[in-house]
């Protein structure tokens, strides 16, 4: 029990700090109001992990699920890449067989999304789900091209023309080929990443068209991993098209001249994704499988459309606008060759993990705008 006469001294104390205007040195008289708010609180995460990373035809999907608590609150939905839900399911389990819980897959035919939800909202990155299928065949004719060269032009897939062939063309892609039977021969499951393209001028953020060009958004990513663009640089840039329209900047080349390769090749892509600003494709010679570790950048759709499946577009910049702008600019050593006379370097291209799918939206429309950055300022 405290003496009276110590608890007059603590009092008179209190009293000369608040008469001294010190409040930290004045002890709590009352209990903190209950009714304030706590402190705000981490977001729940959940973790998505893969087992393995290919499965073969009948063989179950293998997930690992992670998550702060119980998995109580935990949906699962499958999306395809315009955000439609193609499944949806609760679980109960920290390992789920995809197939089992979402039949559904077992039908796709392109590229689908996992993605992990609490209370509606999507929580942690997705899990790219991958149909193992028979490419396309790829039909072409040779034709002579203003130079006097006889260029190799694609014209079709399989028995599908592209766009805006003549009737000739049309001819040739309706003759009958022999087409290999279209099969699903298994899965492979990743997680989704995206690519950032660290350069001297600025970052880009680039998101891959995993629907459309999976093969060869995996061949850059993994020159990516490996370190084999860091350090190079861009090597041409075609600010305008002879129409004077904006056209693309183009990099990733060892040899800095444009002939350069990573020592292989790989084929050409089937791919519906429209070039444009911000859209990213692989380069390549005159032979349509040459695709090596060479990429462009697009500029305007009004100067890339006829690239439009001559090329395999596999990725769209979702960030870094003005960074495209500010290589764009740069002042050529040689117009004829578009050579810049400081070419931009590449510092570094990092894969990080991507963000949330969510229902109903399309990440693509994501991509970057030239309208929106022809308004900012460039850094």
């Amino acid at each position: 029990m405290i003496p009276t006469l110590l608890l007059s001294i603590l009092s008179v104390c209190a009293s000369a700090a608040i008469a001294a205007g010190d409040d930290s040195k004045v002890p709590p008289l009352v209990a903190p109001d209950a009714s304030q708010p706590d402190v705000p609180t981490a977001a729940p995460s959940v973790g998505l992990t893969p087992v393995r990373k290919w499965h073969a035809l009948g063989t179950p999907l293998l997930v690992d699920v992670t998550a702060d608590g119980t998995l109580e609150p935990v949906t699962l939905v499958l999306l395809d890449d315009e955000g439609a839900v193609l499944a949806r399911s609760a679980i109960a389990e920290h390992r789920i067989d995809v197939r089992r819980l979402m039949p559904v897959v077992d039908t796709v035919e392109r590229a689908v999304f996992l993605q992990a939800t609490i209370a509606g909202e999507s929580v942690g990155t997705p899990l790219v789900i991958e149909p193992l299928r028979t490419p396309a065949r790829l039909r072409t004719r040779e034709r002579v091209d203003e130079s006097g060269e006889i260029k190799t032009q694609v014209i079709g897939w399989d028995d599908r023309p592209l766009r805006g062939l003549s009737d000739e063309d049309l001819q040739l892609v309706s003759r009958k080929v022999l087409l290999e039977p279209k099969i699903t021969a298994g899965f492979c499951v990743t997680l989704e990443e995206d690519a950032l393209l660290h350069t001297d001028r600025g970052d880009m953020r680039i998101a891959f068209a995993h629907d459309e060009a999976p093969a060869t958004g995996s061949n850059f990513r993994q020159l990516a991993r490996e370190g084999f663009y860091d350090g190079l640089t861009f090597h041409r840039i075609a600010a305008v098209d002879r129409f004077g329209n904006p056209f693309v900047i183009q990099g990733g080349d060892p040899a800095g001249t444009g002939d350069g390769t990573p020592g292989y090749a790989i084929t050409l892509e089937e791919s519906d994704l429209p070039f444009g600003f911000g859209v990213v494709g692989m380069a390549r010679a005159d032979d349509p499988h040459s695709i090596g570790c060479q990429f462009f950048i697009g500029l305007s759709r009004q100067a890339t459309e006829r690239l439009d499946g001559q090329y395999s577009a596999f990725g769209y910049c979702v960030e870094g606008g003005n960074t495209i702008r500010a290589i764009e600019s740069c002042a050529l050593a040689d117009p004829a060759t578009q050579k810049p006379m400081v070419p931009p370097r590449i510092l570094s291209v990092q894969l990080v993990p991507a963000p949330p799918r969510i229902a109903g939206q399309s990440r693509v429309s994501q991509c970057v705008d030239r309208a929106v950055t022809e308004q900012q300022p460039n850094r």
